[in-house]
């Protein structure tokens, strides 16, 4: 069961999660709008309960898991289904994961071709104990390791390494090593070349490590790709003509034989095509295709008995499904499902109160139409992620009630991780559930969504305004903007633009004559009628605001500087309504004026705007890429109180790359507070890309962010 949280204090996004305050201090929650998966590929996995609960251990080359940064290797936590890192990770890709007791407890093992966690040295092989973190396993691995396994050999139960190597510790351990707990020992001669799978198995000749890759062993014979290791000596399991990358135990209807994948072609002169079985006298093909590689084999039973499933570059078809991942039951290979777009590297089971779960890692980032990113679940019959947020950026949310209840709405490229959802979903706060607004048919708009708004326009009752890049909206044709009642989706008008043009800023402004939405971007027309960068639609029509920007604007806000309510644009425009405004200007409804000086310096462009009062009055803060504000140092945000800009006394860090791109004003029960996201630090606060100014100083949330944040919403008490 997912749990819920009593009040949700900030979110911001490029896929990052929100500020929880309840009965504890403020921190970071990673599964709320937390990203599904992981951001590059997983190649190895493995399922244990560390005395946490049970959990499932995965290393890759990543460096985020569901929002966190968890560089390498991460921990999915099976009863609260959200992301944690271990320790500081490790510094280069994992390709091994194992669970192992040297005699003093369980703990987990990692292998890869890292030299090791922060300051700890630990170079091919590392232990993670839980509350101690990583450390080193008798010395370093003078290269890669690729496989890991348990084995008892007679002496007791050992962890074994293979991989790309020729010592461990500094013993000559040619391909595989054995860590008893205390030492590292060779396996007789080792091997020449490269291990990839190492597997616990007895073939009816007793108990014996098997090892796959890509390999010969001196004065044995045949041992290309497979060979057998009892303890005391090496034997010959066949003669293959490629890799073979994985090993598991099934038992097909006739007892417990060995299955092996890979990328190979022929076992001696018999064609087996990448997968292949062993019944302890010979080997069999099961049928599949010539360049349908496997990487990883597991055996798992949805209820309907055992199977056996393969992952990896699938360039078959196989019923329906998209590949990369297969079934073999009953004697034939089916498909799971709609399969997933890309390789799957690394297969395990997890059992649960409803049945068993298959969990797939890889290369992938879809399946079907729904976003995984490199991480899934197969519960028998559909696939799902790993995670309840959203699978792309956000780049706007804003609340809106729609007369069940007031919800977060995300707009973006994202979208929802549990149902389909295109460049918009919407959060229900009480059951922090994501969903799609309009039919399964289209749910969405078919683009990208940059801004949001909520008005009424004295016609139909409130309603949502999204707006960004599209020209469809609920399947019924809408340029760049469309409204949703909480039913359906309609076009407002013409629309803005062309199919070249979009949308970044929506605000609500009454000049006089009542609320009007106004939408700031990238056009040249709103309606059909000519209409430069700003546009006003007042419920029935669209007009311009005399001949606009120049350029393009960013965003929206309304502020009043003591001589009544104007709306004030920011963007990379140098001129509005024909005169000079750098960056920001305002309107009041009949007008356009220039707002002090404006912006300078590192493309001088205005990003968000947001009225704040720090104590000594209301102003209007300015955040952006700039240097200088009315001429004078600013260091990416100023404030305007109506007759100047003023710098705030402590700088972002200055310089090309660094913005502050959203702003929203919350009370988190220490009084308000002025919160910015972007990409950015401030040294004097340790802050990195997001802070909250009180008035007097810039102050850090928890460790920050690990990439840009694009927009900012306060909710209370939700």
């Amino acid at each position: 069961m997912r749990p819920r949280f009593p009040a949700l204090l900030t979110c911001l996004i490029l896929l990052w999660p929100a500020i929880v305050r309840g009965q504890c201090e403020p921190g970071w929650t990673p599964d709320l709008f937390g990203v599904v998966g992981v951001d590059q590929e997983v190649r190895t996995a493995v399922v244990w309960d560390d005395g946490n609960g049970q959990a499932v251990f995965i290393g890759g080359d990543f460096e985020s898991a569901g929002g966190v940064q968890a560089t390498r290797v991460a921990r999915w936590d099976v009863a609260t289904e959200s992301w944690s890192p271990l320790g500081e990770g490790l510094d280069a890709s994992v390709y091994a994961l194992a669970v192992f007791d040297d005699g003093t407890g369980e703990a987990l093992y990692a292998g890869g071709d890292f030299w090791g966690s922060g300051a700890q040295q630990s170079r091919g092989i590392a232990r993670w104990t839980p509350g101690v973190g990583w450390s080193p396993v008798g010395g370093d691995i003078d290269g890669r390791v690729q496989a890991m396994a348990v084995f008892d050999d007679g002496r007791g139960p050992a962890l074994y390494a293979g991989g790309l190597f020729d010592h461990a510790a500094g013993v000559d351990t040619p391909g595989v090593a054995r860590w008893d707990g205390a030492s590292w020992t060779p396996l007789g001669v080792g091997i020449q070349g490269e291990v990839k799978a190492l597997y616990d198995y007895d073939d009816g000749s007793g108990r014996a490590l098997f090892v796959g890759g890509y390999f010969t062993v001196e004065g044995v014979l045949p041992t290309t790709g497979v060979a057998r290791w009892d303890g005391v000596q090496w034997a010959g399991v066949g003669d293959w003509s490629g890799r073979v990358n994985t090993m598991v135990a099934h038992d097909d209807g006739g007892g417990k034989d060995l299955y092996i994948g890979g990328e190979f072609t022929w076992h001696g002169d018999v064609q087996m095509n990448n997968v292949s079985r062993w019944d302890g006298h010979s080997w069999s093909p099961l049928g599949f295709g010539q360049d349908d590689f496997v990487h990883a084999l597991v055996e798992y039973d949805d209820g309907t008995g055992p199977a056996l499933i393969a992952g990896g570059e699938f360039d078959v078809v196989i019923a329906g499904g998209e590949g990369s991942i297969a079934q073999w039951h009953a004697g034939r290979w089916r498909g799971l499902g709609e399969g997933l777009n890309n390789a799957a590297t690394a297969l395990v089971t997890l059992d649960g109160d409803d049945g068993a779960e298959l969990l797939a890692f890889g290369r992938f980032v879809r399946t079907g139409a729904s976003r995984v990113r490199y991480a899934a679940r197969w519960d028998g019959q559909a696939w799902s992620g790993f995670g309840r947020g959203v699978t792309h950026s956000v780049e706007d949310m804003v609340l809106f009630d729609d007369g069940t209840g007031e919800a977060l709405y995300a707009g973006g490229s994202c979208s929802s991780a549990v149902d389909p959802a295109w460049g918009i979903a919407r959060l229900d706060l009480a059951t922090l559930s994501w969903s799609a607004l309009g039919d399964a048919a289209a749910p969405g708009v078919n683009g990208q969504v940059l801004a949001l708004a909520v008005m009424d326009d004295g016609l139909s009752g409130p309603a949502l305004y999204a707006a960004g890049v599209f020209d469809q909206a609920g399947g019924v044709p809408a340029r760049n903007i469309a409204r949703w009642d909480g039913v359906a989706w309609t076009p407002l008008g013409a629309g803005v633009g062309d199919q070249f043009d979009r949308i970044r800023a929506l605000a609500v402004f009454d000049d006089g004559s009542g609320p009007a939405l106004y939408a700031a971007g990238i056009f040249e027309s709103a309606g059909g009628e000519p209409a430069r960068n700003i546009a006003r639609w007042d419920g029935t029509n669209w007009a311009a605001l005399g001949t606009g920007l120049n350029s393009d604007g960013y965003t929206l806000g309304v502020y009043d500087d003591g001589t009544g309510e104007a709306l004030y644009v920011g963007g990379r425009f140098s001129s509005a309504g024909g005169e000079a405004a750098e960056h920001i200007a305002r309107w009041d409804g009949r007008a356009w004026s220039a707002v002090g000086q404006g912006f300078d310096g590192y493309g001088g462009s205005v990003w968000t705007l947001a009225p704040f009062n720090d104590g000594s009055g209301l102003a209007l803060y300015a955040g952006g890429v700039f240097s200088t504000a009315d001429g004078r140092p600013a260091g990416l945000v100023a404030r305007w109180d109506g007759t100047g800009w003023q710098p705030l006394p402590e700088d972002f860090t200055p310089g090309f790359g660094h913005s502050v791109r959203a702003f929203t004003v919350l009370n988190d029960g220490s009084g308000d507070a002025l919160y910015a996201a972007g990409n950015f630090g401030v040294p004097a606060a340790s802050a990195h890309d997001i802070a909250r100014w009180d008035g007097n100083s810039w102050l850090p949330l928890g460790s920050g962010l690990g990439a840009i944040g694009f927009t900012l919403q306060g909710v209370v008490d939700a």
